[in-house]
């Protein structure tokens, strides 16, 4: 939930707050500390079922499923399920559901809003994708992270190498949202470095994935010994296969000197653009704008010119 509800409540605070930032020194140490308990706990669980019970239960529904001989374990039973049950209509909610809704706005946002998009994931996209198989059992959960993670990892590589290694951390917002914009990459608005890096990345990792779903093909212990660690190889042979194309074939439209906000757009404001916050005196960097009228948004190109 923690994760989740950043995309909710980014847009509701005042973006000057400089005291956001000290969120920051509390949520490194304790997210992950979190994470790796939850992670220790399952461990634990299944260990101790191993030794009461025989079996090493992989999922609590299973665990609780064995306290039904008694009144109270079937209490016991129904408070915890009841729990778990909130615990995941909080982190759809919260994350899954907002995170989809804001991906498929961009795609049609004039028939779907951020409800309907949420309404769509949940009774649509939830029983398309067949959840109940991936539960199925530990190793089809486990075989489907492994899928997953060789799709996830490069794309999470490519954004990292993009803005902290090619863009170096300046974008220009408003042109995010331009169709027509400096990141349309072309005439048919693909960043063909991105689909280099990312077939380079996945292509390698195939053959243990069709091992995974089929284990009576036979591979080589090598991509066997590849894909086991195919989070690790993505993200970073992907960092580097994006950063090396950009080097040798750059964007040159996409590499601007400073970060463009949007915040150089609002009326009788003044932009800091080294900070990015908004303060009343009515200026935009070196030109004044008078209370009640607006200013113009400018062209990435204009700004660079300044």
């Amino acid at each position: 939930m923690a994760h989740g509800v950043s995309p909710m409540n980014r847009d509701i605070v005042k973006h000057n707050d400089r005291t956001l930032m000290f969120s920051i020194r509390w949520q490194m140490p304790v997210i992950p500390f979190f994470k790796t308990m939850v992670a220790l706990m399952g461990i634990v669980s299944a260990s101790a079922a191993q030794e009461i019970w025989g079996t090493a239960y992989w999922t609590p529904l299973q665990i609780i499923d064995t306290w039904m001989d008694t009144s109270g374990g079937r209490a016991t039973a129904f408070f915890c399920a009841s729990i778990w049950e909130l615990g995941q209509l909080s982190v759809n909610i919260s994350a899954n559901a907002v995170s989809f809704a804001n991906d498929v706005t961009t795609l049609a946002p004039k028939y779907i809003n951020v409800r309907r998009g949420s309404v769509f994931v949940a009774f649509v996209g939830g029983w398309a994708l067949c959840p109940w198989t991936i539960v199925a059992s530990g190793k089809a959960f486990l075989n489907f992270m492994s899928a997953y993670a060789i799709f996830m990892a490069p794309m999470a590589g490519i954004l990292f190498s993009d803005y902290w290694l090619v863009k170096h951390r300046r974008y220009d917002v408003p042109a995010l949202y331009d169709p027509r914009g400096i990141y349309r990459y072309g005439r048919y608005g693909t960043n063909w470095r991105a689909v280099v890096a990312t077939f380079v990345t996945i292509i390698p990792l195939l053959p243990g994935l069709a091992n995974k779903v089929n284990p009576s093909l036979k591979l080589s212990a090598g991509l066997q010994n590849l894909f086991t660690f195919n989070w690790l190889y993505g993200f970073f042979l992907s960092i580097f296969l994006y950063y090396f194309c950009n080097l040798f074939f750059p964007a040159e439209e996409t590499l601007i000197p400073r970060i463009i906000t949007g915040f150089e757009y609002l009326e009788g404001v003044e932009v800091d653009t080294e900070a990015g916050s908004p303060s009343i005196d009515g200026k935009i960097g070196d030109s004044k704008i008078e209370a009640g009228t607006h200013a113009s948004p400018r062209s990435s190109s204009q700004v660079q010119d300044r």
